[in-house]
């Protein structure tokens, strides 16, 4: 008779029957209940809750408490307003900005606040604010500087980030330079002038202040109507031609050229400097006489 075989042997014919058998006989194991299903697990889990927040409320009724004998201890009001790093401002004008009252509790000042009313004024770049205990707040102001004079049919002073701001009769205001040529697309967004123009024009002008240009030349006008052809009126009556995006070397190469010129005697009425080599066209007898 044919006989299966199972991995090289014959199976067992009576296998099936002892499995049923274990099985029958093994004793069915008890599902163990979990740590909150018993009612007594379940009653303590509420007690521990209930101290939890009793003990929550009350450490936050003693933080109130205590926070009010600060509020109310004379000791913690304000004194004095300390302010540093001003130049043109006073100290008692920051004060007057800040707007922090003598007498009011130093916790009670909104510091961000404080920070916001003086930051309104477009003459201040930043102001840093920050409690002294037990009786002083300190202020820290960076102020903005005028770096040129930008002509729109009225003159409006702005900063190196085209920030308009206020006139102010302590700026000395007389060397600065004269922006012209805003293109007419140019906007106004958050005290500062959005202007591809404006913003050239200020490159130049931060430029020529970082060169050695300033000790012999001073740049009066930038006229950027043509940011291709920016022309540049100078303090010794002649014009400099410049390109977008030049560099500084380009000052250093006026600083040669018209020292050289003046040496010889020649007075240029354009050098040109959007090229590599400067071009220079020199006064005319005309132009002599008129200077004349």
């Amino acid at each position: 008779m044919y006989k299966k075989r199972f991995m090289g042997r014959s199976r067992p014919k009576n296998r099936r029957k002892k499995l049923n058998l274990v099985l029958e006989s093994a004793p069915l194991r008890k599902k163990r209940k979990g740590p909150f299903h018993s009612p007594g697990s379940l009653s303590g889990l509420i007690v521990i809750t209930i101290f939890i927040g009793v003990i929550g409320v009350s450490l936050f009724a003693l933080s109130k408490s205590v926070m009010a004998l600060f509020v109310e201890d004379p000791r913690f009001a304000v004194s004095r307003v300390e302010v540093t790093n001003v130049r043109i401002f006073t100290p008692e004008e920051i004060v007057a900005l800040a707007g922090i009252p003598v007498g009011t509790n130093i916790f009670s000042v909104d510091l961000a606040e404080a920070k916001k009313r003086i930051e309104d004024n477009p003459n201040i770049k930043r102001a840093d604010l920050s409690r002294a205990f037990p009786d002083s707040v300190q202020v820290r102001v960076y102020e903005r500087e005028p770096v040129a004079i930008l002509d729109v049919g009225k003159n409006y002073l702005v900063d190196e980030e085209a920030v308009l701001l206020s006139w102010d009769g302590r700026w000395n205001v007389k060397e600065l330079p004269l922006i012209a040529g805003m293109e007419s697309g140019a906007k106004f967004v958050d005290k500062r002038i959005v202007s591809d123009n404006v913003a050239e024009a200020i490159r130049i002008v931060l430029l020529c202040g970082a060169s050695r240009l300033g000790t012999a030349l001073r740049i009066t006008k930038v006229d950027v109507s043509n940011v291709e052809d920016i022309v540049c009126q100078t303090d010794a009556d002649f014009v400099c031609r410049l390109s977008r995006g030049c560099g500084p070397e380009k000052f250093e190469q006026l600083l040669m050229v018209y020292r050289d010129l003046k040496a010889k005697g020649t007075e240029p009425a354009v050098i040109d400097l959007r090229f590599v080599d400067a071009v220079v066209t020199p006064k005319t007898a005309k132009d002599m006489k008129q200077k004349t």
